[in-house]
This record gives structure tokens, C-alpha cells and sequence, in this order.
């Protein structure tokens, strides 16, 4: 038997191999319970964050409702005031973010009806002064500019820019004919004007309510990402395998919140799929490389208890690389009279031997050392008996008479094997 590294590889017996599939499957049901935990958590932060935000423009309506409602008939203020209090009472009973959507979708509509109460009371309080219908119909042309102010020239521009312009030239037209003292051509332009400033209004709030529903699917997109990022972090067993992968899905925040900023609304949810994908794949990977652990764990067990009733004295297991959880393990057992080996397992169970005292054999151009063959074989052996099945033993520059029956040798380093759970 030569002096050149002897290799083994390891296979758990099936029912040690199903009792490792167990733990770790109630491991994993454990650490998911705790990552839903934390997302449940995360939302449910979300989601009151959502809420005051709500609240706080469902208030400041109310309180631009109150400040006007010496304007408002009595009937239409607490008509106003009722709904807005509603809306208040159904953000505190939200319960997701998506019920939060119905309720904001109607903070707009009921300042339009705060308007339109201003506005008819204003117009009933005028119409019993007006005496002419001249005064009538100036009346309409200064509603009209203030019904077309109600909407700002931002979300004019942005929503309907071309609607902006027509009714902007509808008013001026309107102010012209008004110094005429003409009613028909008046009452024309208020027409005319009446048409595109409300074709104007009904473009920009449909246009203004997609923008808002989609502003808030990116966002939910986008908290929905923060959570999961969340949950990845307190899955013990995931940062412990890939841990060194999870700070990248850091800047697939980033780049969600810059798609939000520069309005590319369908990018979040996209990016939230893609590491959700990424997340599921290295939580599968991180479930594979633990029962590679538990597995290699078993087998120095089984090793380290062979050599002690073989009669040797058997160090404590070593890291090769502490600060690598895929690292071998290096132990050295040896014999009263030093006689001995240094064993490194391997995580996906195979076991290299340094062999260390025993006399060499000169056999042609390689040397063997026949008592080490047998001593390790007879371990190899004896570690069936601790539930961990061994390979035939092989090593490099064996001769035909005792290689292996597959006519192989395997020679993976520690690296490598370290590379194949950290990519």
C-alpha cells in the first residue's frame, strides 16, 4: 500500500439518512414559522404606517371642510362631515393595504363634493341678488375658472395636457364676450367652455386615480419586498449558508424605489418576483448543504467511536477553516506506539487519510504500507456498525490487483468543496 493519501467515501444507511431528512424538515418548518412571523410583523407595521398616512389626509379634508362650512348649507356640512368621519372609522378597521385603496379613492371625490356644496350654496345665496341675467351669467364664467382651478396646473399638465389648453382658451374666450355684454354669444361660451372644462376635469381625475392605483400596487410591491428581505434575515439556518447573498437583495430595494421615484410603476413587482424566485432558491440550497452537515457530522461520529474500539486514541474534530461552514473536519487517531492517521471529512462525506508511522514497502517505482491498508479497512469496517456504511478503500498509484471496482479516484479539496455551498 503506497504512502500517498488514502480516500473513503461515506453513505448513511437509510434509516439514519431518513432520521436527518426529519430534523432538518422540522427545522425548516421552525424556521419558516419564525420568517411568516417577522413578515406578518413587517406588514402589520406597513400597514399602520398606511393607515396614519390615510388618516392624516382623510383629517386634513375634514378640517378644510370645517374651515368653509359657514359656506355649506347646514344639510350638505353634516352630510360631508359623516362621510368623512366613516372614512376615519374604516382606515382604523383596515386590515390589509388593499382595503386602505377603496377608502382613499374617495377622499378626492368628496372634496369635489365640498366644492360643489360651496359652490351651490354660493350660487343659490347669488342667485337671489342677481336681478339681471347678465349677473347670471358672469356668475357661471367665475365658477367655471374656479371649477377649473380646482385642479392644479401640475396635474393638469401631467394628466391632461392637451385638455389644459382648450379649456384654458374656452375661459379666455369666455372673459372677452363677457365685456360685449352679448347673452347669446355669453351664454355660447359658457357652453362651449362648460363642455371642455369638464371634459378637462373627468380626463385628469381618471387619469390621476390609474396613476394613484398604480403609484400604490408599486408600493405595496415594494413593502412587500422590504418584508420578505425582513423574514430572509432572521431564517438562521439561510444567513448561515448563504448569508453572504442576502445584502445584495439590498440594492434590489434601491432599484425598486428609483423605478417608483421615475414613475416605472410595473418594475417593483417584477423585481419582488425575481428575488422571491432568488430567496426560494437559496433556502433550498441552504436546507441541502445543513443535511450535508448533519450527514458529515454523523460520520465523524461513527469514525471517531470505530477507532476507539479498534484501540485508538482519537483527538477532538478540528475545522480545517473555522470560519467556513462548509469546512472539513480534521481529527488524528494513533496508536500506543504512534502509529496512527490524520482523517479530514469532507461535507459531501468523503474522508481523506494521511497515513502517519506505519513502515513503507518498496513495490517498484511506488511505495505501500500493507499494516496501514489493513487498519484502515478494518475501521472502514467497524464503522458499519455505527450506522454510516464506507466505501472500498483507494488511493493514487494503486495497482490494478486493489483499485476500486469503478476504477476511480477522487481527489476534491476542502476548497472546492467549500465553493460548492458559498455560490
Amino acid at each position: 500500500m503506497s504512502g500517498s493519501p488514502k480516500y473513503s467515501h461515506a453513505e448513511l444507511q437509510r434509516q439514519e439518512q431518513e432520521r436527518l431528512e426529519r430534523e432538518r424538515k422540522r427545522k425548516a418548518e421552525e424556521e419558516e414559522r419564525k420568517r411568516l412571523e417577522a413578515i406578518e410583523k413587517e406588514r402589520i407595521r406597513q400597514l399602520n404606517v398606511g393607515k396614519s398616512k390615510l388618516g392624516d389626509k382623510i383629517q386634513s379634508a375634514l378640517n378644510c371642510l370645517q374651515q368653509q362650512s359657514s359656506e355649506l348649507y347646514q344639510q350638505d356640512f353634516s352630510n360631508l362631515e359623516t362621510s368623512f368621519q366613516n372614512l376615519l372609522s374604516q382606515t382604523q378597521q383596515a386590515h390589509t393595504e388593499t382595503d386602505l385603496e377603496p377608502i382613499s379613492n374617495q377622499i378626492s371625490p368628496l372634496r369635489s363634493q365640498i366644492n360643489e356644496a360651496v359652490s351651490r350654496k354660493r350660487w343659490d345665496e347669488t342667485q337671489k341678488q342677481l336681478q339681471a341675467e347678465l349677473d347670471q351669467l358672469r356668475f357661471q364664467s367665475e365658477e367655471f375658472l374656479a371649477k377649473f382651478g380646482h385642479i392644479s396646473s401640475e396635474d393638469g399638465e401631467k394628466f391632461d395636457s392637451e385638455g389644459k389648453v382648450k379649456a384654458e382658451q374656452a375661459l379666455s374666450t369666455i372673459n372677452s364676450t363677457l365685456a360685449t355684454n352679448d347673452v347669446n354669444q355669453i351664454k355660447s361660451a359658457l357652453s362651449q367652455a362648460n363642455e371642455l372644462v369638464n371634459s378637462y376635469i373627468k380626463t385628469v381625475e381618471a387619469n390621476r386615480s390609474q396613476w394613484q392605483k398604480q403609484k400604490m400596487s408599486a408600493e405595496s410591491s415594494l413593502n412587500q419586498l422590504q418584508s420578505l428581505i425582513v423574514g430572509y434575515q432572521v431564517d438562521t439556518n439561510l444567513m448561515k449558508w448563504c448569508g453572504n447573498l442576502i445584502p445584495e437583495f439590498d440594492e434590489q430595494v434601491k432599484l425598486a424605489q428609483e423605478a417608483i421615484a421615475s414613475e416605472n410603476f410595473n418594475e417593483p413587482a417584477t423585481i419582488l418576483a425575481e428575488v422571491k424566485a432568488k430567496g426560494n432558491e437559496l433556502i433550498e440550497k441552504a436546507n441541502q448543504a445543513q443535511i450535508d452537515r448533519d450527514k458529515s457530522d454523523r460520520i465523524i461520529e461513527a469514525l471517531m467511536k470505530s477507532c476507539k474500539s479498534l484501540g485508538l486514541m482519537v483527538s477532538q474534530p478540528n475545522a480545517e477553516h473555522p470560519n467556513h461552514p462548509a469546512t472539513a473536519m480534521r481529527l488524528i487517531a494513533k496508536d500506543p506506539t504512534g502509529k496512527g492517521f490524520i482523517a479530514s471529512v469532507l461535507m459531501k462525506g468523503d474522508i481523506h487519510f494521511e497515513v502517519q508511522g506505519y513502515q513503507k514497502t518498496q513495490r517498484g517505482k511506488f511505495s505501500s504500507c500493507d499494516d496501514a491498508e489493513i487498519k484502515l479497512t478494518q475501521i472502514l469496517q467497524e464503522m458499519s456498525q455505527y450506522g454510516v456504511n464506507m466505501g472500498q478503500l483507494y488511493w493514487q498509484n494503486q495497482d490494478n490487483n486493489s483499485s476500486p471496482s469503478d476504477g476511480k479516484s477522487k481527489d476534491l479539496s476542502d476548497e472546492d468543496e467549500q465553493n460548492s455551498y458559498s455560490n
